[in-house]
């Protein structure tokens, strides 16, 4: 089976990809997943200089895809965009939607991705942050753009995203690693919204706008923890600066 394209998204800074070694490596995995090669990381890299302009800054979405010429060859190419940081804190609305919400059916972000533009159109008509996309057993999975972690006490929480149909980003991978190594307290749960009201302090994370503390889901409002986002912000300073 084909798919239009693996996509990984990234921010740009004077011409260079923030985590770039980190992103070759989700494209690398992702393309495995799904039965396609992908290029060496030297390649990946000497492509990356002949599609990002010296001295921008922004965004990048990077996409490996099949040419339209032939369906054999796979090219990477890139859509720049300009950066947008999240706000200081953010509004999201809770919103059901059937999984798989990636067509793959492997926890890789592909281009072709129904539910998460359908959430995404959401959140632009009603002016959110981020719309979070639960399933059929009142599972709060991810964002349309983002992956959700949370922490109870002094412990870490993140959602087992793969095993429930969604994409696990590189921002969340990232994290993941960094409070393991650091001896922090991190498990996979799949939480309800009574769980999220709970917490100690709710956070949405991706790649390119980085960190940001949830506010308000759904009209509720939430704590917001000051010293987390602090610490969040320190493990994935690797894919922003």
């Amino acid at each position: 089976m084909r798919y239009p394209g693996i996509l990984s998204s990234g921010r740009i800074r004077d011409g260079r990809l923030c985590g770039g070694p980190l992103h070759w490596e989700r494209l690398w995995e992702d393309a495995r997943r799904l039965g396609v090669g992908f290029m060496e990381r030297s390649l990946f890299e000497e492509a990356l200089s002949s599609l990002i302009p010296q001295g921008f800054f922004g965004a990048g979405r990077f996409r490996w895809s099949p040419s339209v010429g032939d369906p054999e060859l796979w090219q990477l190419s890139c859509d720049l965009r300009e950066f947008v940081p999240w706000p200081e804190t953010l509004c999201v609305e809770l919103h059901p939607f059937r999984p798989p919400f990636s067509t793959s059916g492997l926890g890789v972000k592909t281009a072709d991705r129904s539910a998460y533009l359908a959430a995404d159109e959401i959140r632009v008509r009603k002016n959110l942050d981020d719309v979070l996309l639960v399933n059929e057993d009142g599972v709060v999975v991810e964002g349309s753009i983002s992956n959700l972690i949370w922490r109870e006490g002094s412990a870490w929480r993140a959602v087992p995203v793969r095993t429930l149909g969604g994409v696990e980003g590189l921002a969340l991978r990232t994290l993941a690693k960094a409070a393991q190594k650091g001896n922090n307290e991190w498990r996979w749960v799949a939480p309800d919204l009574a769980r999220l009201r709970a917490a100690d302090g709710l956070w949405l994370v991706n790649a390119v706008r980085g960190v940001a503390p949830i506010g308000q889901i759904s009209g509720w409002p939430v704590d917001i923890d000051v010293k987390g986002t602090k610490v969040l912000g320190e493990w994935l300073s690797v894919l922003c600066e």
